[in-house]
Protein backbone atom coordinates (compact mmCIF):
# COMPACT_ATOMS: atom_id res chain seq x y z
CA UNK A 1 0.00 0.00 0.00
CA UNK A 2 1.16 3.44 -1.06
CA UNK A 3 0.40 6.04 1.53
CA UNK A 4 0.03 9.40 -0.19
CA UNK A 5 0.25 12.80 1.45
CA UNK A 6 -2.17 15.47 1.13
CA UNK A 7 -0.79 19.32 -0.11
CA UNK A 8 -4.17 20.71 2.20
CA UNK A 9 -3.13 21.82 5.78
CA UNK A 10 -5.12 24.01 8.56
CA UNK A 11 -4.04 27.10 6.74
CA UNK A 12 -5.56 26.29 3.22
CA UNK A 13 -8.87 26.23 5.02
CA UNK A 14 -11.09 29.34 3.48
CA UNK A 15 -9.39 31.68 5.17
CA UNK A 16 -11.87 34.58 4.57
CA UNK A 17 -15.42 32.91 5.41
CA UNK A 18 -15.45 32.88 9.38
CA UNK A 19 -15.84 30.52 11.08
CA UNK A 20 -14.96 27.60 9.73
CA UNK A 21 -18.03 25.53 9.15
CA UNK A 22 -18.18 21.59 9.27
CA UNK A 23 -21.31 19.70 8.74
CA UNK A 24 -20.77 16.22 9.96
CA UNK A 25 -22.26 13.00 9.33
CA UNK A 26 -23.34 13.23 6.02
CA UNK A 27 -24.45 10.44 4.38
CA UNK A 28 -25.99 11.47 0.97
CA UNK A 29 -24.51 13.01 -2.33
CA UNK A 30 -27.79 15.53 -2.74
CA UNK A 31 -27.10 16.76 0.90
CA UNK A 32 -23.50 17.34 0.29
CA UNK A 33 -24.27 19.19 -2.11
CA UNK A 34 -26.28 20.81 -0.38
CA UNK A 35 -23.80 21.86 2.10
CA UNK A 36 -21.21 22.69 -0.43
CA UNK A 37 -24.20 24.98 -2.09
CA UNK A 38 -24.62 27.15 1.04
CA UNK A 39 -21.06 27.70 1.84
CA UNK A 40 -20.10 24.32 4.21
CA UNK A 41 -15.97 24.00 3.79
CA UNK A 42 -15.64 20.84 5.39
CA UNK A 43 -18.37 17.68 5.26
CA UNK A 44 -17.47 14.73 7.88
CA UNK A 45 -17.81 11.19 6.67
CA UNK A 46 -18.60 9.16 9.14
CA UNK A 47 -16.51 5.82 9.03
CA UNK A 48 -16.37 4.67 12.62
CA UNK A 49 -19.74 2.58 13.91
CA UNK A 50 -23.02 4.98 13.26
CA UNK A 51 -26.28 5.56 12.20
CA UNK A 52 -24.63 7.74 10.20
CA UNK A 53 -21.77 5.65 9.08
CA UNK A 54 -20.99 5.79 5.25
CA UNK A 55 -19.00 2.58 3.24
CA UNK A 56 -15.85 3.67 1.31
CA UNK A 57 -18.29 3.65 -2.20
CA UNK A 58 -20.07 6.00 -0.34
CA UNK A 59 -17.38 8.30 0.29
CA UNK A 60 -16.29 7.96 -3.36
CA UNK A 61 -19.59 8.93 -4.71
CA UNK A 62 -20.19 11.83 -2.51
CA UNK A 63 -16.50 13.48 -3.49
CA UNK A 64 -16.80 12.49 -7.49
CA UNK A 65 -20.06 14.84 -7.29
CA UNK A 66 -18.31 17.46 -5.19
CA UNK A 67 -15.44 17.24 -7.99
CA UNK A 68 -15.40 20.77 -10.29
CA UNK A 69 -17.79 22.80 -8.04
CA UNK A 70 -16.89 26.08 -7.98
CA UNK A 71 -16.83 25.71 -3.89
CA UNK A 72 -15.57 22.71 -2.96
CA UNK A 73 -15.66 21.70 0.86
CA UNK A 74 -12.92 19.13 2.14
CA UNK A 75 -13.72 15.70 2.78
CA UNK A 76 -13.21 14.97 6.64
CA UNK A 77 -13.34 10.86 7.45
CA UNK A 78 -14.63 10.46 10.99
CA UNK A 79 -12.31 7.34 12.79
CA UNK A 80 -13.14 6.58 16.89
CA UNK A 81 -10.16 3.99 17.69
CA UNK A 82 -9.14 2.73 14.66
CA UNK A 83 -5.32 1.47 14.09
CA UNK A 84 -4.09 4.32 12.18
CA UNK A 85 -2.75 1.71 8.80
CA UNK A 86 -6.55 1.35 8.63
CA UNK A 87 -7.20 4.78 9.08
CA UNK A 88 -5.27 5.46 5.98
CA UNK A 89 -5.76 3.08 4.03
CA UNK A 90 -9.29 4.12 3.91
CA UNK A 91 -8.30 7.87 3.61
CA UNK A 92 -6.16 6.71 0.32
CA UNK A 93 -9.02 4.87 -1.19
CA UNK A 94 -11.70 7.60 -0.34
CA UNK A 95 -9.78 10.68 -1.52
CA UNK A 96 -9.93 12.54 2.25
CA UNK A 97 -8.52 15.84 2.72
CA UNK A 98 -8.80 15.65 6.49
CA UNK A 99 -8.95 12.91 9.06
CA UNK A 100 -10.70 13.37 12.40
CA UNK A 101 -9.76 11.48 15.36
CA UNK A 102 -12.79 11.05 17.78
CA UNK A 103 -11.72 8.49 19.96
CA UNK A 104 -9.23 7.45 23.04
CA UNK A 105 -5.92 7.82 20.26
CA UNK A 106 -2.88 8.49 21.95
CA UNK A 107 -0.27 11.40 20.95
CA UNK A 108 1.79 8.89 18.94
CA UNK A 109 -0.88 7.74 17.00
CA UNK A 110 -2.33 11.07 16.12
CA UNK A 111 1.03 11.75 15.30
CA UNK A 112 1.58 8.73 12.83
CA UNK A 113 -1.91 9.77 11.02
CA UNK A 114 -0.84 13.86 10.67
CA UNK A 115 2.53 12.71 8.91
CA UNK A 116 0.00 11.96 6.11
CA UNK A 117 -3.40 13.79 6.41
CA UNK A 118 -4.08 17.14 8.74
CA UNK A 119 -5.92 15.33 11.63
CA UNK A 120 -8.73 17.22 13.76
CA UNK A 121 -8.78 15.26 17.43
CA UNK A 122 -11.86 15.48 19.63
CA UNK A 123 -10.83 16.15 22.76
CA UNK A 124 -14.13 16.04 25.40
CA UNK A 125 -13.92 17.49 29.07
CA UNK A 126 -16.55 16.31 31.63
CA UNK A 127 -17.88 19.13 33.16
CA UNK A 128 -16.00 20.87 36.25
CA UNK A 129 -12.93 19.97 33.98
CA UNK A 130 -10.55 23.08 35.14
CA UNK A 131 -8.71 24.88 32.25
CA UNK A 132 -5.34 24.11 33.55
CA UNK A 133 -6.10 20.37 33.16
CA UNK A 134 -8.04 21.06 29.74
CA UNK A 135 -4.83 22.97 28.25
CA UNK A 136 -2.51 20.05 29.80
CA UNK A 137 -4.84 17.69 27.66
CA UNK A 138 -4.36 19.50 24.86
CA UNK A 139 -0.82 20.02 25.26
CA UNK A 140 0.15 16.13 25.04
CA UNK A 141 -0.79 16.17 21.60
CA UNK A 142 0.41 19.42 20.37
CA UNK A 143 3.81 18.54 21.86
CA UNK A 144 4.11 15.98 18.72
CA UNK A 145 2.10 17.73 16.37
CA UNK A 146 2.42 21.41 14.84
CA UNK A 147 -0.62 23.83 14.40
CA UNK A 148 -0.62 23.31 10.48
CA UNK A 149 -1.52 19.81 10.95
CA UNK A 150 -3.51 19.74 13.58
CA UNK A 151 -6.46 21.60 15.15
CA UNK A 152 -8.76 20.48 18.01
CA UNK A 153 -12.56 19.47 18.32
CA UNK A 154 -14.26 20.22 21.43
CA UNK A 155 -17.12 18.06 21.89
CA UNK A 156 -19.61 17.15 24.65
CA UNK A 157 -18.50 14.59 27.27
CA UNK A 158 -20.55 11.86 27.70
CA UNK A 159 -19.58 8.79 29.41
CA UNK A 160 -19.00 5.86 26.78
CA UNK A 161 -19.62 7.97 23.63
CA UNK A 162 -17.58 9.43 21.10
CA UNK A 163 -19.61 12.42 19.70
CA UNK A 164 -23.18 12.66 17.83
CA UNK A 165 -25.20 13.11 21.10
CA UNK A 166 -26.88 16.22 20.59
CA UNK A 167 -25.61 17.73 23.94
CA UNK A 168 -24.25 21.22 24.24
CA UNK A 169 -20.80 20.92 26.50
CA UNK A 170 -19.07 23.38 28.34
CA UNK A 171 -18.55 26.85 26.35
CA UNK A 172 -16.19 27.89 29.14
CA UNK A 173 -13.74 25.52 28.98
CA UNK A 174 -13.99 26.01 24.99
CA UNK A 175 -13.50 29.37 24.95
CA UNK A 176 -10.56 29.24 27.66
CA UNK A 177 -8.82 26.85 24.63
CA UNK A 178 -9.78 29.13 21.45
CA UNK A 179 -7.77 31.33 23.12
CA UNK A 180 -4.73 29.07 22.73
CA UNK A 181 -5.77 27.06 20.10
CA UNK A 182 -7.94 27.51 16.81
CA UNK A 183 -10.39 25.16 17.95
CA UNK A 184 -14.01 23.54 16.48
CA UNK A 185 -16.44 23.58 18.58
CA UNK A 186 -19.05 20.96 18.58
CA UNK A 187 -21.61 19.33 20.71
CA UNK A 188 -25.38 19.85 20.03
CA UNK A 189 -24.85 23.26 17.85
CA UNK A 190 -28.15 24.12 16.23
CA UNK A 191 -29.56 26.66 14.26
CA UNK A 192 -30.71 28.39 17.38
CA UNK A 193 -27.89 28.46 18.74
CA UNK A 194 -24.36 28.80 16.80
CA UNK A 195 -24.47 32.55 16.58
CA UNK A 196 -24.79 32.81 20.23
CA UNK A 197 -21.97 29.87 20.54
CA UNK A 198 -19.84 31.73 17.73
CA UNK A 199 -20.11 35.04 20.10
CA UNK A 200 -19.32 33.27 23.46
CA UNK A 201 -16.59 31.16 22.52
CA UNK A 202 -14.62 32.71 19.34
CA UNK A 203 -13.91 29.75 17.60
CA UNK A 204 -11.43 29.05 14.66
CA UNK A 205 -14.99 26.67 13.51
CA UNK A 206 -17.75 24.78 14.19
CA UNK A 207 -19.28 21.05 13.84
CA UNK A 208 -22.68 20.72 13.06
CA UNK A 209 -24.39 17.18 13.16
CA UNK A 210 -27.75 16.28 14.46
CA UNK A 211 -28.68 19.93 14.59
CA UNK A 212 -29.23 19.97 10.75
CA UNK A 213 -31.70 16.71 11.15
CA UNK A 214 -34.93 16.36 11.23
CA UNK A 215 -36.27 12.89 12.26
CA UNK A 216 -32.65 11.53 11.77
CA UNK A 217 -32.41 12.45 8.37
CA UNK A 218 -30.19 15.93 7.22
CA UNK A 219 -32.52 18.79 6.28
CA UNK A 220 -31.39 21.08 3.62
CA UNK A 221 -33.39 24.02 4.83
CA UNK A 222 -31.51 23.54 8.23
CA UNK A 223 -27.83 22.99 6.73
CA UNK A 224 -28.45 26.58 4.98
CA UNK A 225 -30.00 28.34 8.17
CA UNK A 226 -27.08 26.21 10.14
CA UNK A 227 -24.38 28.20 8.47
CA UNK A 228 -26.23 31.83 7.89
CA UNK A 229 -26.00 32.01 11.18
CA UNK A 230 -22.78 30.76 12.20
CA UNK A 231 -21.58 33.52 10.01
CA UNK A 232 -23.34 36.59 11.09
CA UNK A 233 -21.20 37.15 13.68
CA UNK A 234 -17.50 37.41 13.24
CA UNK A 235 -16.25 37.95 17.03
CA UNK A 236 -13.56 35.36 16.59
CA UNK A 237 -11.06 37.24 18.87
CA UNK A 238 -7.84 36.92 16.37
CA UNK A 239 -8.72 37.93 13.33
Amino acid sequence: MTLLTRKHDFGSVAPLRSPVVKTCGIIRVDHALAAARFGASMIGLVFARSRRTVSVEVACAIRQALEGLAHKPLLVGVFVNELPQAILAIADQAGLDFIQLSGDETPTEVEECARHYPVLKALRFPMGVTSEAALGESERYRALVPMDRLRFLIDTYHPGEYGGTGRVGDWGIAAELARREEIILAGGLTPNNVAQAVKEVAPWGVDVSSGIERDGVKDPGLIEVFIANARQSHARGRR
